[in-house]
Formats: C-alpha cells, structure tokens, sequence
C-alpha cells in the first residue's frame, strides 16, 4: 500500500503533467484569452493555481501573511508555478509533519477554499478582507 507522501507526490506530478498538456503548443494569444465577463484569463487561473499551492505548502511551512498576488506575465507565471511545485514536492519528499500548529499559527494559515462555505470560521485575512462568516466546514 502506499504510503501518504506517494499518493501525495502523484498528485503533484499529475497537476505538473495537467498544466504541460494544456499549454504545450497553444497560440501566443492564450494566456489572455477572455472567453467571458468575469472568467478568469489562462494566466490568472495558473497564478490562482500557484496560490493554492502555496497555501498546501503552509503545512510545511509558516507563512506570515497569506495574500493571492496578481497574475504577472505567462513566464513569471510558469516560473512561479514550477518553483512552488518543486517546493511542495521536496518538502512532502522530507515527511509529513506530525505537530499541532503553534499558538497563532492556525489563524495565519490561509483559507482552504476560494467560497465562504469552505474556509474557517477564524479570523483569515485574504486581500485586506476579514472572513467572519461563521460557517462551519463539511
């Protein structure tokens, strides 16, 4: 059976190979195709992407403040995505951490998702917003 850091690491690999597919031979013109008032641009869902990762990164490592960066250009983007991939990767190739989080550090982690129904019900800052909504998780 495998252990939880393979399933883990596939994952990984899996979201790698994904974003390869996708972007493997498309036109110049794709990462800022608009197929729509407020759909997100190829380059802002990849830059959401890498946010997201981030955010799983935190169970490795304090992060201070969370905060979803604007997209930058489609090769800022992809260096971003592969760095913080790779860091993702090596950290859960050390080990899954097996602690408590410190004192404070629960309320600085980031939301688990993007709708009030997913995050918690701490006080989570994300873009200057204050996530009171008091929902509990599913």
């Amino acid at each position: 059976m495998p252990h939880v850091e393979d399933l883990l690491r596939h994952c990984i690999e899996t979201i790698v190979y994904r974003l390869e597919k996708a972007i493997r031979n498309a036109p110049p013109e794709y990462p800022t195709l608009r197929i729509g008032n407020g759909v997100r641009t190829p380059v802002e869902i990849l830059s959401q992407i890498s946010f997201e990762l981030t955010c799983a990164h935190s169970v490795f490592r304090h992060y201070e403040r969370f905060e979803e960066p604007e997209a930058g250009s489609w090769k800022e983007e992809i260096e971003r995505f592969y760095q913080i991939v790779g860091k993702l990767d090596r950290s859960i190739a050390k080990g899954l951490p097996d602690r408590e989080p410190h004192r404070g550090e629960a309320a600085a982690r980031p939301p688990v998702g993007r709708h009030d129904a997913c995050r918690p019900a701490c006080d989570v800052q994300k873009n200057g917003e204050r996530s009171d909504s008091g929902r509990k998780l599913l």
